[in-house]
């Protein structure tokens, strides 16, 4: 239950690694060279022995290595060294992961020939998890070990990026913090650092497992099990793949840039997304097939969402817009019910609102905009009631409006925008509005 801060900035020392073929050898036994990438993804050259001896093999696997256009080929320099081959990173400081296996020709299982893959020289360098160089215990002093099951890893200070030993899926943390000291990027464009943030038998057995990201980074991006998001801070590019989850919170006005919701989901506890109280230029996304939003609340910036923000359709999962702008894109689904005071939601979805009399959609003020809907066919508005603000159906493909009155919509003080391109938008009855002192046009 270490408390471990990131410092970075460890000298950089060059790996080296050894591939010894060995037994007994045939000419047409295949000694397969592995290399794996920051993104778990793997890269083989598949060696025929081309000779029955050591040396042959280890001529035929320098050759057709060094020769390689695969990237991860690439950035190694493979040298004959009669008993064994040589690797060597061409850059020092950035690490490569090599494995191998061997077989007989046409992929059968190996017979008496024998190949092994070993590190004499570790990969050392400033941007390296595996690095212990690169890491401070809370006392100042050095660790034993890098982060492992239940720590606390802090980001506070510096501009050291975490770049390489991205993964490292098999460690849950208790927390993972990011402070406003910390100018560097974690992850890589494209390729996550990847490992768990929910352990609750962390620095205390009350504090719930949270990743909190409220750094100066240009960049940050991870993945995995993550109890509970919030971010505190964000002026650059943050993305969370969220294989399970509990919450994700977007909380003040340093609050900004880009956010990217991915993953699998929210499975447990609150289920809750909020967005409360952020800077102006905050744009958010949430991909498509992201599961398990019950409840979302957003009264700042501007969220696009290609997944529910609601599940369940008995009014008890509830969207609160109090400001911003939320716009469902594709074939994102609201089965939930939807109350909003202020800001707008618009629907860019081939999708139905609500799903029946018990999913509301309540308007005190703002818009909903449905005027940019994408379904063929009408567009079926559940439960409408506008005591304030617009409701805009003035779509070129028909809107239907129905409600539990069997009347399209309800209107108080509210203004509901209708479409001049078709007759009108209707309830079940063919009634089309039910109006207090509110308008249509």
């Amino acid at each position: 239950m270490a408390v471990m801060r990131w410092a970075g900035g460890a000298a950089a020392v060059r790996q080296i690694a050894t591939l010894t073929p060995g037994g007994i050898i045939e000419a047409d036994d295949v000694f397969n060279v592995v290399l794996t990438g920051e993104d778990d993804v793997t890269q083989t050259e598949a060696v025929i022995a081309g000779g029955t001896s050591v040396a042959a093999v280890c001529d035929s696997i320098v050759s057709q290595c060094n020769s390689s256009t695969q990237s991860l080929f690439r950035q190694l320099t493979f040298t004959d060294s009669t008993s064994h081959v040589t690797v060597s990173a061409k850059i020092a400081g950035i690490p490569f992961y090599i494995s191998e296996t061997t077989t007989e020709t046409g992929g059968g299982a190996q017979d008496n020939q024998t190949f092994v893959a070993a590190v004499t020289t570790a990969n050392q360098g400033p941007n390296d998890f595996n690095t212990l160089d690169n890491w401070v215990e809370s006392d100042g002093t050095a660790p034993s070990a890098h982060p492992a099951d239940n720590d606390t890893v802090l980001f506070t200070s510096g501009n050291h990026d975490l770049l390489y030993g991205l993964s490292n899926a098999d460690v849950e943390l208790n927390s993972l913090r990011v402070s406003a000291g910390y100018q560097g990027n974690i992850g890589q464009s494209g390729i996550p650092f990847k490992i768990d943030v929910n352990s609750d038998t962390g620095e205390s057995s009350n504090i719930e497992p949270f990743l909190i990201l409220g750094g100066n980074s240009r960049r940050i991006n991870i993945k995995g099990l993550l109890t509970n998001v919030l971010i505190t801070k964000n002026f650059g590019e943050i993305t969370v793949d969220i294989r399970e989850g509990e919450t994700i919170q977007l909380i003040g006005s340093q609050v900004g840039g880009r956010v990217n919701i991915t993953g699998a989901g929210l499975t447990a506890g609150s289920q809750q997304f909020r967005q409360v109280g952020c800077n102006g230029s905050l744009y958010t996304t949430i991909a498509a097939n992201f599961a398990g939003i019950k409840t979302a609340r957003i009264d700042s910036g501007y969220v696009e969402t290609k997944s529910k923000l609601t599940q369940d359709t008995d009014g008890t999962d509830v969207l609160h817009i109090n400001g911003g702008r939320v716009c469902f894109k594709d074939s994102a689904a609201h089965p939930g019910g939807t109350q909003i005071t202020d800001g707008e939601m618009i629907w860019e979805s081939d999708q139905d609102i609500g799903t029946n009399d018990t999913t509301f959609l309540d308007i005190f003020g703002g818009k909903v905009d449905v005027s940019r809907h994408t379904k063929v066919g009408n567009l079926t508005v559940r439960s409408a009631t506008v005591f304030a603000g617009t409701l805009d159906i003035s779509a070129d493909q028909p809107v239907v409006l129905d409600n539990q009155q069997d009347t399209g919509a309800i209107t108080y003080a509210g203004q509901i925008t209708t479409s001049k391109a078709h007759a009108q938008q209707t309830g079940t009855s063919g009634a089309n509005f039910a109006s207090n002192v509110g308008s249509v046009r």
